[in-house]
């Protein structure tokens, strides 16, 4: 009996788990002096332990995209910190700064730190990263 109880608690911790954290991808929560920037989810593809999917989001050019929240303005040459409620693998994690034409340039980016130019402008950025959590049994 105090075996079927466990195993119950157990089943039901883990499906709550997989259902309030792993079915969903990460999101990166993108801060300026511990300013939160608004972001856009953008396409993706997730595998939980129970579910997967994959969300085509794309309904608009990735400029109007990044465009959805409106814009924050920050400092010349600031430090932008992108960071993940799920950890991305190393050296997975791109940042291309995205222009009105839909061209794309990759940017720099140091332990999940960027800097913005320093002239003036509206800036959108393609965040990128790969993420794998693991299971245990």
């Amino acid at each position: 009996m105090v075996v079927t109880i466990i195993a119950f608690i157990f089943v039901c911790i883990w499906v709550l788990m997989d259902t309030i954290y792993f079915s969903k991808p990460p999101k990166p929560e993108v801060l300026w002096k511990n300013n939160k920037i608004p972001t856009t989810i953008g396409s993706n593809c997730w595998q939980g332990s129970l579910k997967g999917s994959c969300v085509d989001y794309v309904y608009a050019s990735p400029w109007d995209m990044g465009l959805k929240n409106g814009s924050v303005r920050v400092e010349p040459n600031a430090t932008i910190t992108i960071d993940f409620n799920k950890k991305p693998l190393d050296g997975s994690l791109q940042v291309a700064e995205v222009f009105e034409d839909g061209e794309e340039e990759f940017i720099e980016v140091n332990r999940n730190k960027m800097t913005v130019p320093d002239r003036k402008g509206i800036y959108v950025y393609n965040i990128t990263s790969v993420a794998l959590i693991y299971f245990h049994y």
